[in-house]
């Protein structure tokens, strides 16, 4: 792999400079559900944040680049790295995969004890993925075959901003005594169009959505799990 350096420009638009810009903009903004730019205000704000651009933002945006070049090749999970850096210090520190301290069985931070699902544990790179336009029933019961653990609380990540109008809503247990019988056993997409519907969520295109779960096992124990993700679409 041989990488070399190039002049930013935007206003040159056989360059493809801004091409990359504008599309991988509208790409994050779909994964977390930001309302899409077009080219023109691309290059506007491209234009007003050249010397963030050129500097920390640059080095940033080059880290991840590196690491998208080891998915892209098909590299071993070990091959990536989490980095600490620091312009004014000269300082970059570079961890392994091996080196992100995985989530084990143990206790919080007020000494209450919990276990992990799977039982050795996670690291931020797992994610526990549920396949198809399941229910809400449906999920809690594939959840608790898949894990051992029941749903205690189950809610969009959107439900911890707190500048959001939907902070602490919550899918289960319902936000509204009616919920239970109107979209337990409608589609999950439905129900979290319903409650989160300030924030829409759900658009076109989209297939998957993250979800926040509180679970216990049969003792009471709270049971940890990798980030789950509903994949609507399979």
């Amino acid at each position: 792999l041989v990488v070399k350096p190039c002049d930013f420009e935007k206003d040159h638009d056989y360059n493809f400079h801004m091409d990359f810009i504008h599309s991988f903009t509208n790409g994050r903004a779909s994964i977390y559900g930001i309302e899409n730019t077009n080219m023109q205000d691309c290059k506007v704000k491209a234009g007003s944040i050249i010397a963030a651009i050129a500097t920390t933002t640059a080095g940033a945006t080059a880290l991840v680049m590196i690491e998208m070049y080891k998915i892209l090749q098909d590299k071993d999970i070990s091959t990536s790295r989490k980095t600490d850096f620091g312009l004014a210090s000269n300082f970059y520190q570079f961890l392994g995969a091996d080196d992100l301290w995985p989530t084990k069985a143990g206790k919080d931070a007020s000494g209450t004890p919990y276990v992990t699902f799977p039982e050795e544990g996670f690291t931020k790179w797992d994610h526990l993925v549920f396949e198809g336009n399941l229910t809400l029933r449906e999920f809690r019961e594939q959840f608790e075959k898949r894990t051992g653990a029941t749903v205690d609380m189950l809610y969009h990540p959107v439900a911890n901003n707190s500048k959001s109008s939907c902070s602490g809503m919550f899918l289960f247990p319902p936000e509204s005594p009616d919920y239970e019988a109107q979209f337990f056993d409608k589609p999950l997409v439905d129900y979290v169009n319903k409650v989160y519907a300030a924030e829409e969520l759900i658009f076109e295109g989209r297939t998957k959505i993250p979800l926040e779960v509180s679970a216990s096992n049969a003792e009471g124990v709270t049971v940890k799990t990798p980030s789950v993700i509903l994949n609507f679409s399979a």
